[in-house]
């Protein structure tokens, strides 16, 4: 359905931007003064995707800033460290979704909790 419908309509609104030096807005007020919302629509998808691959950015630079230390921290679990409860970790199946769920993004144990404020990540997202 994409490629049938998406990808047309793309290479129309490439072609008559170009023409008109206009944005997406522009564009489809110019082939239709009811289409202006189809200019609206993909300028907002625009936006909501660029911040989705800001959010995937700061996690690469979580990643990257974390690996420098002299031994990897997703390498160990820390409960099987000192033996406590380690259904924590067997729960995750492996040290490195261990260090993904309970240091990279913080999960909470219930949906109700929403957890605190992660000083790491904003300071990733602001790298990013």
């Amino acid at each position: 359905m994409m490629v049938i419908e998406g990808v047309p309509l793309f290479l129309i609104e490439l072609g008559i931007g170009q023409k008109l030096r206009t944005g997406p807005v522009g564009v489809w007020n110019a082939i239709h003064p009811y289409l202006g919302g189809v200019g609206v629509s993909a300028a907002i998808v625009s936006y909501l995707v660029s911040l989705y691959y800001n959010v995937i950015l700061t996690w690469v630079f979580y990643y990257l800033f974390k690996s420098f230390s002299f031994e990897l921290p997703w390498i160990n679990c820390p409960k099987l460290a000192n033996g406590s409860n380690i259904t924590e970790c067997v729960q995750s199946s492996t040290p490195a979704n261990y260090f993904w769920n309970r240091e990279a993004i913080n999960t909470s144990d219930s949906i109700g909790d929403f957890g605190g404020f992660t000083w790491h990540m904003t300071f990733c997202l602001v790298f990013a």
